[in-house]
């Protein structure tokens, strides 16, 4: 399995720094104009190849080694088709969800042969889900093979890349000895340079015939069906990191007010109160503490099972639940993209497959009778006289989580409303002594 490393650069001087921040400006002007020609709706079936024929045989300048523009004109192509496979995926949910599965397919299978084109409604679609890109990516350079030759001096690695000045390359010092292979991309961030690596790593094996469902939290990584928690100390940290911002910009509006009343002031509150530095090495160094906790919760929660059931939280589902300014704030600082992402490459690796289910109502159905319950106090407390179990709420919805895989009714597409309706009908409760809306 292949994987990305990163290396930074240690003890890099200024010149060359800016040798190479001049290189990526060069390179970030070339990204813009192929976006802005080729990011549009019908530029999608763009090739590199005939684009860098064209240019050659044009002679097209752009002051920087060819290989490096050649490189990043693949590399823009190619970020261009994945946009508009996420775009088709994106046509294809809101599809599903109105239309349902049956006459959903009919509707997508114009997404493969072109013939979306002629048909109204998924060309309203898609031009939605994929209108013009832009780019302002300037700090990025990638090369090939031919481009680096990766060394090792005494206790130091080193780097040697393409740059300005024919034959002659920038020779960046890292901090790790580890070997360095393929295409690299190199980001320059701050007054560092970050080297983007693949290499290959060996496959894992999960558990045999266990499947498990899991519930993503913000309190914790992951719930799972077992009853097991994972990445406790999630909730903690991102809760610890919001405060802080939240104080660190109170006082930073406070000697914004005082720079524009006092002009005479403002050149010295800018340079020396209102920088950038302090707060990018610590959003790096919490970024790196978040993403370890989150990884170590997936490959827990991987090595125990066949096939994982998740919930698919990609889908817009909007709450009324009414939520203080701090706990809206907190919130808009949870993770789901890196969990999402960690899932995915961590259940990869491991060979166990993931499979995605409708998330409506799976935190308010009680897992024992199927009933609409109430959640209070990290509990989730069924209504109905029948049953009146007590569970664990987030337990309560991995168990649900796991169980829908398995129902045939409700697919991945349905809009919540036709799961609550189902969910009615199945348990016998009527509208109005269901427990409050989603």
């Amino acid at each position: 399995m292949i994987v990305t490393r990163i290396a930074y650069s240690k003890g890099l001087t200024a010149r060359k720094f800016n040798e190479l921040s001049e290189i990526a400006v060069r390179l970030g002007s070339l990204r813009h104009e192929l976006w802005d020609k080729y990011g549009s709706l019908y530029g999608y079936h763009a090739n590199h190849r005939k684009i860098r024929d064209q240019w050659l045989a044009e002679k097209r300048e752009f002051d920087v080694p060819a290989r490096l523009w050649k490189e990043t004109l693949r590399d823009v192509i190619d970020d261009i088709q994945a946009r508009k496979a996420a775009g088709f995926r994106a046509v294809a949910r809101k599809v599903y969800k109105r239309y349902g599965a049956k006459e959903g397919k009919k509707f997508c299978a114009g997404l493969r042969d072109g013939s979306w084109k002629k048909n109204p409604v998924m060309h309203r679609y898609v031009r939605k889900e994929l209108p013009r890109g832009r780019t302002w990516v300037d700090n990025q350079i990638i090369l090939d093979t031919q481009c680096y030759k990766h060394f090792v001096h005494g206790d130091q690695g080193w780097i040697e890349v393409a740059g300005l000045i024919p034959r002659k390359r920038i020779a960046l010092p890292l901090s790790t000895i580890q070997p360095i292979s393929g295409t690299i991309r190199l980001i320059l961030r701050g007054k560092r340079v970050e080297v983007h690596h693949t290499v290959e790593v060996g496959e894992l094996t999960g558990a045999k015939d266990h499947e498990v469902g899991v519930d993503k939290g913000y309190t914790e990584v992951f719930v799972d069906s077992d009853s097991e928690h994972h990445g406790t100390e999630l909730g903690q940290m991102l809760t610890e990191e919001s405060d802080h911002l939240k104080t660190k910009y109170q006082r930073r509006h406070k000697l914004q007010a005082i720079a524009k009343k006092k002009p005479h002031k403002a050149r010295r509150i800018q340079k020396n109160n209102l920088g950038r530095h302090k707060l990018n090495r610590r959003k790096l160094g919490h970024v790196s503490k978040v993403k370890t906790v989150v990884y170590t919760a997936a490959h827990k929660v991987a090595k125990k099972a066949s096939v994982i059931v998740h919930e698919d939280l990609s889908i817009s589902m909007k709450s009324k639940k009414q939520r203080g300014k701090n706990t809206n704030r907190r919130l808009a600082g949870w993770v789901k993209g890196m969990i999402q992402e960690a899932l995915e490459s961590v259940s990869q690796r491991y060979g166990v497959p993931l499979r995605s289910v409708n998330p409506a109502y799976t935190s308010q159905v009680c897992s024992c009778c199927g009933s609409l319950g109430e959640r209070r106090g990290g509990q989730l407390y069924c209504t109905y006289l029948g049953c009146g179990v007590v569970t664990h709420d987030d337990v309560n919805a991995a168990l649900n989580i796991l169980a829908r895989s398995r129902d045939a009714e409700i697919h991945l597409w349905m809009k919540a409303s036709q799961v609550k309706s189902i969910l009615l009908k199945r348990s016998g409760q009527s509208v109005e002594t269901a427990q409050p809306e989603l």
